[in-house]
């Protein structure tokens, strides 16, 4: 079964948007999903402004991301993602 890698960058709402509470709502969502090995980290975006950087494997059958990106939308404390970057995973 192949895997692929997708990187996505998940912006948060405001400055005091807790990151740690908002990861953990990835995290659960992704694995719903059907994501595994997700990595994550809190990058500075401008003005005190935050975003995740996640990164995660996905089977090649599931490349249909629409229904998580909405569910992701959807978490409090989300205003916007973007999908960076989808590619075969090797090995």
């Amino acid at each position: 079964m192949a895997h692929v890698i997708v990187t996505m960058n998940v912006r948060l709402e405001t400055p005091d948007t807790d990151p740690e509470v908002v990861k953990e709502m990835i995290k659960k969502t992704v694995e719903e999903f059907g994501g595994e090995d997700a990595r994550q980290e809190v990058e500075e975006v401008a003005f005190g402004l935050k975003q995740i950087r996640l990164v995660f494997l996905l089977d090649e059958q599931k490349s249909n991301l629409d229904p998580l990106e909405d569910s992701l939308k959807g978490l409090d404390g989300v205003s916007s993602l973007e999908i960076i970057q989808i590619g075969r995973a090797l090995g």
